[in-house]
């Protein structure tokens, strides 16, 4: 994403300051007018603040949940969660200060879905006890400096959710103790996941790096640039991925990445047919060299249903589902004419570890149009 944020005024050691020692309260410095939120609504609502509206020279309090959804939204310094939790939405329009802390003596969130945040600090939970969460899905979080936790910090969480949602700190990005970034790409590349960007980057000891990676169905070995950044990098997370898979820190030409090391031997990708009668595709097995393999196929009707097994698949949406095992490299008649069917076999040995294999079935289904349905599909890798 483009950046077309405005310039920032204060200085990094300034920004620093503000960031790391996240006040109790904030006082805005052009002399302005102090407002707190005193119902739920939208942020250009003079209601919602109890008659008039914040101005970029003024300070505000949330503790309600407010919507910024129309533009003219300022404000010198914003608490987000000061003496009662608050919720801050910014959809579809932008929304300027120079300070926002997210979680004060309250749990604060913020959740960017459109349109932009920008500010010059943007610190999360770094207060003593303090609790903070940030989500992006899609839009800009813009600042100089991102401060996420701290090492006297209770609990500051920051979603980075698929590849809409753009993140720059261009100062500093700093995560401490208390701090955990959770990126959740939503398919390989920059498409399904955007990389933060910052100046310089500082994790402290006992700060969190998580992948969430269920909606991304990773093979081994797909990767991610998470981070670029044309400053220093100081100390480095603790870093581990949602669900069963292995993940690592990786350098990039212009930042860091992270690799996927290690998969479920059988991953369930979905691709079942939304009409007729479901038809279920389960598998057990580790995949290793001479292991047994047990397949299963449920609610497939008579008398025949067809399996096919690709290696090198390219999905494509049909029969109210989607095809995953297209081309296929094989195929196999089932017979469904008792019910259900199970078989049983052994993994191969002599398969290299890594090999990925997809697997589906079609079945009859007089109760649709096209008179046929599509399982759920299964991406195996060898172990």
């Amino acid at each position: 994403m483009e950046r077309t944020a405005r310039s920032r005024t204060p200085g990094l050691a300034l920004a620093l300051a503000l960031a790391l020692l996240a006040p109790a309260a904030l006082t805005a410095v052009g002399g302005g007018t102090a407002f707190f939120s005193a119902e739920d609504g939208d942020w250009s609502d003079p209601a919602v603040w109890g008659g008039g509206l914040p101005t970029s020279a003024d300070f505000v309090s949330i503790g309600h949940v407010l919507s910024v959804t129309q533009s003219g939204a300022f404000a010198d310094a914003a608490i987000v969660g000061e003496g009662t939790p608050g919720t801050l939405f910014v959809l579809g329009a932008d929304l300027e200060t120079q300070q926002v802390i997210v979680g004060d003596d309250a749990l604060g969130t913020v959740i960017v879905d459109g349109g932009a945040l920008l500010t010059s600090v943007f610190s999360v939970a770094t207060s003593p006890g303090a609790q903070g969460q940030v989500k992006v899905d899609s839009g800009a979080l813009a600042c100089d400096t991102l401060a996420l936790g701290s090492s006297f910090g209770d609990s500051a969480v920051f979603v980075v959710e698929g590849g809409a949602g753009s993140v720059f700190a261009d100062a500093l990005l700093s995560i401490g103790a208390s701090g955990q970034l959770i990126l959740t790409p939503k398919g390989p590349g920059r498409a399904g996941l955007q990389p933060i960007v910052a100046g310089s980057v500082a994790f402290e000891p006992g700060s969190e790096l998580t992948l969430s990676l269920a909606q991304a169905n990773p093979s081994l070995g797909d990767s991610w640039e998470i981070l670029e950044f044309n400053g220093t990098l100081a100390g480095m997370p603790t870093v581990s991925a949602f669900g069963p898979y292995e993940v690592a820190l990786v350098p990039t030409t212009t930042g860091l990445g992270i690799v996927v090391t290690d998969v479920p031997a059988l991953v369930d990708i979905g691709g079942g047919s939304v009409v007729g009668d479901p038809v279920e595709l389960e598998a057990q097995g580790a995949l290793t060299p001479n292991s047994p393999l047990t397949v299963t196929v449920s609610g497939a009707e008579p008398p025949l249903a067809l399996a096919w097994l690709s290696l090198s698949p390219v999905p494509f949406p049909a029969l109210g589902g989607t095809v995953h095992a297209h081309p296929f490299t094989s195929q196999f008649l089932l017979d469904t004419s008792a019910g259900d069917v199970t078989v049983n076999t052994t993994w191969l040995a002599g398969i290299l570890p890594g090999t990925t294999f997809t697997l589906q079935v079609i079945a009859q289904d007089g109760t649709v149009p096209d008179g046929l349905v599509l399982s759920n599909a299964l991406r195996g890798t060898a172990h």
